[in-house]
């Protein structure tokens, strides 16, 4: 396809909020499916957030954890403020809003969401990371 015509179709597709892909073929996906299961965590778990929903259990190993990026900001922000509290830089993304629930020194917003393509409302997880971490060696929480 010619370049003009694709950029000219993914414009497109990105004003009615349609990101272009190809499918994954079945047997990648089921075996991801079956690679999923239960793990022993050495360190046990700790929960960041709320005590409901927006509260999520994660390994107490997070010491060295320089940043943590939280795609779909919804209207709950605890989880987020707490990854703050421990010393992270907290980057969130998500474009169906204008900011996070609330604000705190460490957050640092984007008003795109998170796909495969990068466009004027879209950004790639790659492109996001690289553009707020100057050094992407560094410990980071998804």
């Amino acid at each position: 396809m010619h370049p003009m015509i694709r950029r000219l179709l993914v414009k497109s597709l990105d004003r009615e909020g349609l990101v272009p892909t190809r499918l994954t073929e079945g047997a990648r996906v089921m075996e991801l499916i079956r690679a999923l299961r239960p793990v022993v965590v050495p360190d046990g778990l700790v929960r960041l957030g709320p005590p409901r929903d927006g509260g999520y259990l994660v390994p107490d190993d997070l010491k060295d954890i320089e940043a943590c990026f939280s795609p779909g900001v919804e209207q709950q922000s605890g989880f987020e403020r707490d990854c703050a509290e421990r010393g992270m830089q907290v980057h969130l993304a998500d474009h169906s809003v204008a900011g996070p629930a609330e604000s705190h020194e460490r957050f640092h917003f984007s008003r795109k969401h998170v796909g495969v393509l990068t466009t004027e409302t879209c950004m790639t997880l790659d492109d996001w990371v690289k553009a707020s971490c100057s050094d992407v060696e560094r410990d980071l929480m998804l």
